[in-house]
């Protein structure tokens, strides 16, 4: 469990990261995973508030465990136990993805 809680409108999100080595082994440096990450700013909600998505004409509403896209620099940047989290507004999130389209990010 994250001992964090979203207030209000807020949503935090688990970034993903682009992987450190290649399958092949090869170790990345850090330009290269940076130009990886470059356009995929996708991650899984982890918690959210409880006004979140309360606006009536959305039409589908993301939940905890749903991989999303959310604005770039968006929210702010929260890391805990060894992993990124972003907290952002719920009006940062974009879209709502299938595991098909993460397919190759990490």
């Amino acid at each position: 469990m994250i001992p964090i809680k979203p207030l209000e409108y807020k949503v935090l999100i688990e970034v993903r990261v682009a992987e450190a080595t290649t399958a092949g082994g090869i170790i990345l440096p850090d330009s290269v995973r940076d130009k990886q990450q470059q356009g995929r700013e996708v991650g899984t909600i982890a918690a959210v508030g409880s006004m979140a998505f309360q606006d009536p004409d959305w039409p589908e509403h993301p939940v905890v465990g749903d991989t999303v896209l959310y604005n770039r620099y968006a929210g702010s940047i929260v890391r805990h136990a060894h992993k990124e989290y972003r907290l952002v507004n719920d009006k940062d999130i974009g879209a709502i993805v299938t595991d098909e389209f993460t397919e190759g990010i990490k």
